[in-house]
């Protein structure tokens, strides 16, 4: 057997290897990307809900009730507004934008961080709405 013939027969099992690989590759990555995305709108969804209900259980309480909120902003965030009794996130995904929000009993005003990370958001019951307001770690 020549040295010709041995690196032929390389190439043709490195070609196998890879004609198996790719596919396997490439549907990995796949899985990967669409579990990142539902992981990201997970996380919206929680710190949503979370600060949703903690805004209401401040207004019941009314002032000066102060709750603390430690939340896990996502990705991907491109806004966030907070509107009489609604805290609406929009995030760009792979798909294009999705629309996540809570609604609340209390009236709200504040701001939100838009940037990926945790916060501690406090929630604070004044008279007649609750105000929103946080730092960074």
């Amino acid at each position: 057997m020549g040295a010709g013939q041995s690196s032929i027969e390389y190439l043709i099992m490195f070609g196998f290897v890879l004609v198996v690989l790719i596919p396997v590759w490439f549907y990995a990555n796949s899985n990967i990307n669409s579990t990142n995305e539902r992981l990201q709108k997970a996380y919206a969804q929680n710190a949503i809900e979370r600060l949703s209900t903690a805004a209401d259980m401040a207004y019941v309480q009314g002032s000066p009730a102060k709750i603390t909120v430690r939340v896990r902003m996502p990705a991907g965030i491109d806004a966030i507004t907070i509107k009489k009794h609604e805290i609406s996130m929009r995030m760009l995904t792979p798909a294009g934008y999705t629309d996540i929000y809570g609604l609340t009993a209390a009236p709200l005003n504040g701001s939100l961080p838009e940037g990926e990370g945790f916060y501690t958001i406090s929630l604070t019951a004044m008279a007649g709405y609750v105000n929103m307001s946080y730092y960074g770690d």
